[in-house]
């Protein structure tokens, strides 16, 4: 997964609010600006139903490659989520599912999306 112009970031969609846990989410990434690699790490509790930035667009003249997403629901309720790519104002859904109560979903490059314990 690479974002590779600054319109582009990755967007986290609940269905329901939170309970009595944030949502979280992280996410691990490489930019790469002239053969430099930087690795980060952003981290995200969402608690709400609002469109949340999870990995913000790379600065100009930077290719951020997506290494993986957690997605962890510590709360007690089941989760709807929506991951989406957004480019500019249009968004493209990645992943769709919903995440019981102290499950998690990971994505990682090379193997894609899966349900962990």
């Amino acid at each position: 997964m690479l974002l590779d112009t600054a319109t582009r970031s990755l967007v986290i969609t609940l269905g329901e609010n939170q309970t009595s846990a944030p949502f979280a989410v992280s996410c691990a990434f490489e930019d790469t600006i002239q053969l430099k690699v930087t690795p980060t790490q952003q981290e995200t509790a969402i608690t709400d139903t609002a469109d949340h930035t999870v990995v913000n667009s790379p600065a100009n003249n930077t290719a951020r490659s997506i290494k993986e997403i957690i997605l962890m629901n510590g709360d007690t309720v089941t989760h709807n989520v929506v991951l989406s790519l957004k480019d500019g104002g249009t968004k493209y859904m990645l992943w769709k599912g919903a995440i019981t109560a102290g499950k998690m979903v990971q994505y990682s490059q090379g193997y894609g999306f899966f349900v962990g314990p």
